[in-house]
């Protein structure tokens, strides 16, 4: 687990305007509070009232389809190669083996049934991911000079941050509040870097690719940084049905889905992390009952200020 790079947030709070008049006894200082708090957005609506605006988990408002058409094999392709899931030349043919594993293995991540035919669900949610992570990076471009866009350090990291927060939304069907939780958790763990080792002496890597995974050397690694055995072995499991290394991002996005929809170890805290009311009880909980490191390595203040600049960040997606 590392905390690493410039840690200081954003330097103000991000407030929408609001209404200058006091509502139910709040004033300017307690609505900047209670954005702090639960991530709530307000914005100007008249001058007697403050309401927020809220979005749907395919980023859509007011209609605004967040989707773009995918109208040719090749444009599939290009997309299925901006989420990490296809390798091979974008050639047209959604029929290659290269092709059935990689419209497989999006299935299995997004919650579809596999069968790696890319059928009308599967290019519907496909056309989603794609619209939505793009989105997600003009965000991240449009922010460079915001100290939470600036510590993602490298352009994969950015990548990442871009499909974990469209797999969340999307895939796991969370809100913009929850998502931020989980994200501020693996920012913590992390940094984004799907093959980062748990640092040693202190020295903080947020890449290393000449490690040799091991299920038993009790070192945390990926997004997550799952370090118990048991953990470490279901990653390399769900890998190898994929046909993908532990490394890869979407192998571990995968397991974050079985272990909180399938699996004993933390469905059911995943159901009570989904009931939590406000962006700080929901980043606390995942960290206590999901993530469960170490205390002395927990950085509790750390992931409750992340969470808030990345809710301030990616809140209308």
């Amino acid at each position: 687990m590392r905390i690493g790079g410039d840690t200081g947030g954003f330097s103000e709070p991000k407030v929408i305007s609001h209404s200058e008049k006091s509502i139910a006894g709040q004033n300017e200082s307690d609505v900047q509070d209670a954005v702090a708090r639960t991530g709530a957005i307000y914005e100007k609506s008249d001058n007697t009232e403050i309401k927020y605006r809220t979005y749907n988990a395919d980023g859509t408002v007011n209609g605004t389809n967040a989707a773009r058409t995918l109208s040719s094999n090749q444009s599939i392709q290009y997309a299925l190669i901006n989420l990490g899931f296809y390798s091979g030349p974008a050639n047209g043919n959604l029929t290659s083996d290269l092709m059935k594993i990689a419209i497989g293995n999006f299935q299995t991540v997004y919650g579809l049934k596999q069968t790696g035919v890319m059928n009308q669900t599967t290019l519907s949610k496909l056309e989603l991911a794609d619209g939505f992570r793009n989105r997600a990076m003009n965000i991240l471009a449009e922010n460079e000079s915001n100290a939470q866009v600036k510590d993602l350090v490298d352009s994969v990291e950015r990548k990442n941050f871009a499909k974990i927060w469209t797999f969340l939304r999307l895939g796991m069907g969370v809100d913009a509040t929850h998502a931020s939780a989980v994200m501020a958790n693996i920012k913590a763990e992390s940094g984004f870097s799907s093959d980062n080792l748990e640092d040693e002496n202190e020295v903080i890597t947020h890449h290393d690719p000449d490690y040799v995974y091991s299920v038993n050397d009790g070192k945390g690694y990926g997004i997550m940084q799952w370090t118990f055995a048991a953990r470490k072995q279901g990653l390399l499991n769900q890998a190898k049905s994929m046909g993908l290394q532990p490394k890869d991002l979407n192998a571990q996005l995968a397991y974050f889905r079985s272990e909180t929809n399938n699996s004993s170890i933390c469905k059911s805290e995943w159901v009570e992390f989904k009931n939590k009311k406000t962006l700080i009880d929901a980043t606390e909980y995942f960290l206590d009952y999901i993530e469960k490191p170490n205390e002395e390595d927990a950085h509790r203040e750390d992931r409750i200020r992340f969470a808030n600049e990345i809710y301030q960040l990616m809140y209308k997606l």
